[in-house]
């Protein structure tokens, strides 16, 4: 018999199993930029227009938050 690969969710429930007790809550983060060599890592803000605000994780530009901050309309 071979064993088959654990898909993603699989994986992710037994990384979380080997961490012992746990509690999943809210987190509160706040924006901020840091430059390295010319490389900017953080949660860097970005006017999107309409008063509105993305917040992009860097580097990478291709992970963004925004408005409703709650995380339930974001694209997986």
């Amino acid at each position: 018999m071979q064993a088959v690969a654990a898909g993603p969710d699989e994986a992710m429930n037994l990384a979380i199993l080997k961490l012992g007790g746990y509690v999943l809550e809210a987190i509160e983060v706040e924006p901020f930029a840091v430059e390295i060599e010319e490389v900017t890592f953080g949660f860097v803000p970005e006017d999107i227009g309409d008063e509105e605000v993305s917040i992009n994780v860097q580097p990478g530009d291709f992970i963004a938050y925004y408005e409703p901050w709650d995380g339930e309309d974001y694209d997986i």
